[in-house]
């Protein structure tokens, strides 16, 4: 039986040997414990590892989601210490936590008034682009690599959700942004990859929230985004984990030259 290997072992293996794209790969099964899979062949690890994420990711997470969810609106005051006591921590978590989103322009930290959630309708960089549209390709491939038949049938079924959304007359941008939110974040949470977070923070969820629904004001816009949906659905179908990741991309690049066309052109 070959050795075990401790967290700090691993992490050797990973930023040594591997390299941080194959890492991305390797870890399919990265926090349950058991088995790790990868291209190095399969390891028995000495433990499970760690599951719980350390306050400032678990606050960060949660102040993305109330934003993408609409509990917290562009302008709206982010308290530290409002935080601090809800997750039961000091303020320098909480501050690490709004020192990440700032940079990730999920809030703005303004002198003398602190954090304020951010304009939402402000077009993102290229690079931040490319990185959600890596991140959301790879939360889509994953979640076809480890789920089950139950759990990829509920995911078509969101799938489907978006498309007739966004297939209804008028459209709504909207209520097409909520449904691929519910579908996005499943197909994130199915991935259960804690490298998704650990390499870019909540990125995927971005890309989402964010960049896809400004994309599609416009006829035209809308019949592109749900032409995506439709492929990705039958990717999941046929379970084609390299047609889903390129989906993935897909959508959040079309969705960013779309808002570039919108800025110099006007709407459709």
């Amino acid at each position: 039986m070959a050795p075990a290997l401790d967290c700090q072992q691993f992490d050797t293996i990973v930023d040594d040997i591997v390299g941080p794209l194959d890492a991305l790969f390797m870890v399919a099964r990265y926090g349950s414990g058991g088995l790790l899979r990868g291209p190095l062949g399969t390891i028995p690890l000495a433990m499970p590892l760690p599951q719980v994420r350390p306050p400032a990711e678990r606050i960060a997470g949660e102040i993305v989601r109330r934003i993408t969810s609409g509990e917290l609106k562009p302008g709206d005051r982010i308290v530290e210490q409002a935080l601090a006591d809800e997750f039961q921590t000091s303020r320098g978590p909480v501050r690490d936590a709004l020192q990440t989103l700032n940079a990730r322009n999920w809030i703005e930290l303004v002198p003398r008034q602190g954090a304020r959630v951010a304009r939402r309708d402000l077009a993102p960089t290229l690079e931040t682009v490319l990185i959600g549209g890596s991140m959301l390709g790879l939360a889509f491939r994953f979640a076809i690599m480890k789920s089950g038949e139950r759990e990829l049938n509920d995911l078509v079924r969101k799938i489907q959700d978006v498309v007739r959304i966004g297939r209804a007359r008028p459209a709504d941008p909207a209520t097409f942004g909520a449904a691929v939110r519910e579908a996005g974040n499943f197909a994130v949470q199915l991935a259960d990859n804690r490298c998704l977070d650990d390499v870019v923070g909540p990125v995927p969820q971005g890309a989402l929230s964010s960049y896809i629904p400004v994309g599609v004001h416009g006829e035209q816009a809308m019949e592109d985004a749900v032409n995506l949906w439709v492929e990705l659905a039958t990717a999941v179908n046929l379970r084609d984990q390299l047609a889903a990741e390129m989906l993935g991309k897909a959508m959040t690049e079309r969705a960013f030259r779309r808002i570039l066309e919108q800025q110099l052109t006007g709407p459709d």
